[in-house]
């Protein structure tokens, strides 16, 4: 983990049935990245902002694949923040 602005990062809930929520801060005015990898290295969801300061929540709809464990990476200009969510 490096410290990318990223502060306040929750994931929940985890683990989850369909919907996984994502809610940050970000500190630094700066793109971000958000992947979610299987557990094989496959990117199953990307979604990008733009030179984005503040809060910022979003929701993923993971319905259409299996149960398991994922990773979700969060990536800035600054470093990266990787944590594991479990789809139940």
């Amino acid at each position: 983990i490096y410290d990318n602005g990223i502060t306040e990062l929750k994931l929940f809930p985890n683990p989850f049935r369909e919907i996984i929520n994502i809610q940050f801060i970000n500190t630094q005015r700066s793109d971000i990245e958000i992947i979610i990898f299987n557990s094989i290295g496959e990117s199953i969801f990307q979604e990008s902002t733009i030179n984005h300061s503040g809060e910022y929540r979003t929701s993923i709809n993971l319905e259409k694949y299996p149960s398991a464990i994922y990773f979700i990476e969060l990536r800035t200009i600054d470093g990266i923040i990787y944590n594991k969510i479990i789809l139940q």
